[in-house]
C-alpha cells in the first residue's frame, strides 16, 4: 500500500501538469495509492498516525525537502518504508537518495531498491544526513572516553552520510575550517562516535539536513537502523 503525501504548496495550479504526469507514470508502474494533500486541516502527523496504525506500507513525499524532513521524523523507528519524489529541480534529499526530480522519480520508486539506515538524533529530532553548526566557533566536544576543545574557531558537522556508511551504527564528527583557496573544506579532525555532547562559545544552532534548527549545547547520538527507505542507483552511500 502506497500513501503519497503532497506538500501544501502543490495546490497552486501551475503544478497541475507536473502532478498529472507523475500520477500517470505511477499508475503505469502499478504503484498508485492513497493521495493526501497537506493543508491547514490535514497535517503530516495525522496522516502518518493513520499509516503507522496499519504497521506496513510505503509513504512517498511528493514535494520539497522540508516536508520530507518532517515525514522522516514521524516514521523513524517504524516498519514503514519512506521515499521521495522531489518536485524542485534542486533537492538535497533527492541528491542524497539518488532520486531525480519530477516524473523521472517514479521509475526509482517502482524499482523499490530498499536500504535500512541509521539516523542521527538531537533535541527530539532526527536527521538523515548531517547536523552542522551555523557559524565557526570555539568548540567543546565531549564523548564517552575523551574531550576535544579548540582554541580557534571551527565549523562542526555530525554526519551520518558523507564520511562513512549510514549503516555502520555510528556518526562522524567532522571539525573543519573553510579552505583559503575557495571551495572545499580543510578538515582538522574526523571522529567516529555513537554519542556526544557539543558546546560552542557562541550562541547558535545546529542545522539539521539543511531543513531545521536545533539549539546548542546539545547531546547528539546515533539511532541505529531507524529508517527503511527507497533509494536510486546514484545515491550518495
Amino acid at each position: 500500500m502506497y500513501t503519497y503525501i503532497y506538500s501544501s504548496y502543490l495546490q497552486k495550479k501551475k503544478y497541475n501538469p507536473l502532478l498529472l504526469a507523475i500520477e500517470t507514470s505511477l499508475s503505469s508502474y502499478g504503484i498508485s495509492g492513497d493521495v493526501r494533500r497537506l493543508s491547514n486541516f490535514l497535517t503530516i502527523e495525522s496522516i502518518t498516525r493513520d499509516v503507522l496504525r496499519k504497521k506496513s506500507g510505503t509513504v512517498v513525499v511528493v514535494g520539497d525537502d522540508k516536508t520530507a524532513f518532517e515525514v522522516i521524523n514521524c516514521l523513524a523507528n517504524s516498519p514503514i518504508v519512506f521515499s521521495f519524489i522531489p518536485v524542485e529541480e534542486k533537492s538535497h534529499y533527492g541528491e542524497i537518495l539518488g532520486i531525480p526530480s519530477g516524473e523521472s522519480a517514479c521509475e526509482v520508486i517502482a524499482a523499490r531498491r530498499l536500504e535500512t539506515v541509521d539516523l542521527g538524533y538531537v533535541d527530539k529530532r532526527y536527521f538523515l544526513e548531517s547536523a552542522c553548526t551555523e557559524v565557526p566557533a570555539k568548540i567543546a566536544l565531549q564523548c564517552k572516553d575523551f574531550v576535544i576543545e579548540t582554541k580557534k574557531e571551527f565549523w562542526v558537522c555530525l554526519t551520518n552520510i558523507g564520511v562513512n556508511s549510514p549503516c555502520d551504527g555510528q556518526l562522524d564528527a567532522v571539525i573543519f575550517k573553510k579552505s583559503f583557496f575557495g571551495s572545499g573544506a580543510e578538515i582538522f579532525s574526523s571522529i567516529p562516535l555513537q554519542e556526544c555532547e557539543l558546546k560552542t562559545h557562541k550562541t547558535q544552532s545546529l542545522i539539521l539536513d539543511q531543513c531545521q534548527k536545533a539549539p546548542l549545547p546539545a547531546k547528539i547520538r546515533v539511532a541505529p537502523k531507524a529508517l527503511r527507505l527507497i533509494v536510486g542507483k546514484n545515491r550518495q552511500f
